[in-house]
């Protein structure tokens, strides 16, 4: 998981992704 260049745009899309699969978390 190498988001060179946009960092901030993987940990929004992270976010996203606890918000939609609590389960995860």
């Amino acid at each position: 998981m190498a988001e060179s260049g946009q960092p901030a745009e993987a940990l929004v899309h992270l976010q996203r992704s606890v918000e939609l699969n609590p389960a995860l978390v």
